[in-house]
């Protein structure tokens, strides 16, 4: 289940997010900084993307997997 981050009009495109819970192979946490977040014995991270309305509903896929919007925001320098 995804969830709407953001949406920006004059871009007409949203910021969408779900949680991961494929860790297994990763060496590390968050991409920025390196922390895990756990869902009882689960740890998880966050995926994020992007959909534009001019595209058909397209999605594009962001790099990396963080702990929180802000290590993203850090990440990718927005």
């Amino acid at each position: 289940m995804s969830r709407l981050m953001s949406r920006d009009p004059f871009a007409r495109s949203d910021l969408h997010r779900a949680r991961d819970y494929a860790m297994k192979g990763r060496n590390s946490g968050c991409d920025h900084c390196g922390t895990t977040k756990f869902a009882g014995n689960a740890p998880y991270l966050f995926r994020y993307w992007v959909e534009r309305d001019d595209r058909n509903g397209r999605r594009d896929d962001l790099r990396g997997l963080f702990c929180s919007q802000w290590c993203f925001r850090m990440y990718h320098g927005n």
